[in-house]
């Protein structure tokens, strides 16, 4: 262990400025600090991931409102990803179709929709490019699971 603290010493500036070769308190306080310190970024980077994924999601009791008055259910994943399982509720429009699709099967743009994918990243997308295209009440759901739970309970599925 003292090895490690005097390699270490070896490359810190300012003993090799002073010239003093010593194990110094600070060294020691650094080297076990440092793991800590790195555990902690990590789980406050993936919260933070966590907080901002969720953050441009419609909330729940909003979107199973919607879902009753309504809102279209659009599924962004692939066509093979469809088939697998969906919403009977939802229509497919695959995320690099949705500028072409879209007004095609939804001409009306103050037309709320409600864009799921697999975890929420693509419907994010999605629903950005459809709010650029002028539809105005586009939004997501998040991942499936997330969009089924809301689904079932509005009570449609």
């Amino acid at each position: 262990m003292t090895d490690f603290f005097v390699l270490k010493q070896l490359f810190c500036p300012a003993c090799l400025i002073s010239g003093k070769f010593a194990v110094r308190e600070s060294h020691v306080t650094l080297a076990v600090m440092r793991p800590l310190i790195i555990i902690i970024l990590v789980v406050v980077i993936v919260i933070a991931l966590l907080l901002l994924k969720r953050a441009g999601q419609t909330p729940d009791a909003e979107a199973q409102e919607q879902l009753k008055q309504g809102a279209l259910v659009i599924d962004v994943r692939s066509p093979d990803e469809f088939a697998s399982d969906h919403l009977r509720t939802a229509i497919n429009i695959p995320l690099d179709e949705i500028e072409t699709a879209l007004p095609i099967q939804v001409k009306d743009k103050n037309q709320v929709l409600l864009l799921h994918c697999q975890s929420g990243v693509r419907s994010a997308i999605a629903a950005h490019k459809i709010q650029g295209m002028g539809y105005t009440h586009a939004s997501n759901l998040g991942s499936l699971s997330r969009a089924k739970k809301i689904v079932s309970d509005a009570g449609l599925q």
